[in-house]
């Protein structure tokens, strides 16, 4: 399912009383992408950069886990998060794979292809510094993920300057250190 406009405001009403109350944020993202202009709740752009710059300001930990499709800004918008895991078959990209197609190649039976050429697996969020650790589906072990989960939010909970190394995390993507 998409997530408009109103499911970011949704979060960011929800960020906020993690802030107020002092709770630790955990985020599960399988979010497939949506048409921008099929948004009849306000500007999705808006709506992304607000949740990114919410998520850039909350200082209490924070722990996403990719379970699967994360297309759109929607859902790189909830991976700004302190610490990330990933499931070892999901991806995270900006737009559908048919749209990419369409505007390389015109047409949207080249998904197969974009998918080989992006990229855009956990190993190579990892080696960006975005995931943090990558699971084996291997029946998504409950168990397993479970136990990462607890990890990685206590690891999440011990950070010295925790928004700090965030935003400096997600400000120095893209740069060659």
């Amino acid at each position: 399912q998409s997530m408009g406009a109103a499911g970011l405001r949704k979060v960011m009403r929800l960020l906020n009383l993690a802030q107020r109350f002092r709770l630790p944020v955990i985020n599960f993202i399988d979010v497939v992408g949506s048409h921008p202009q099929d948004e009849p709740h306000g500007p999705m752009w808006l709506a992304v950069g607000q949740t990114m710059e919410a998520y850039l300001r909350l200082d209490v930990p924070t722990v996403s886990v990719l379970l699967g499709e994360g297309v759109s800004g929607s859902a790189i918008a909830l991976c700004m998060t302190d610490r990330l895991l990933a499931l070892e078959n999901s991806y995270l990209i900006p737009t559908s794979l048919e749209a990419i197609s369409t505007v390389l190649f015109k047409t949207v039976s080249s998904t197969t292809q974009v998918a080989e050429q992006l990229q855009v697996g956990p190993l190579i969020l990892q080696n960006l510094g975005l995931c943090h650790q990558v699971l084996p589906d291997a029946g998504a072990d409950r168990e397993a993920l479970g136990q990462a989960l607890e990890a990685e939010l206590s690891v999440a909970s011990n950070l010295p300057n925790r928004l700090e190394q965030r935003i400096a995390r997600f400000l120095g993507l893209g740069y060659a250190a």
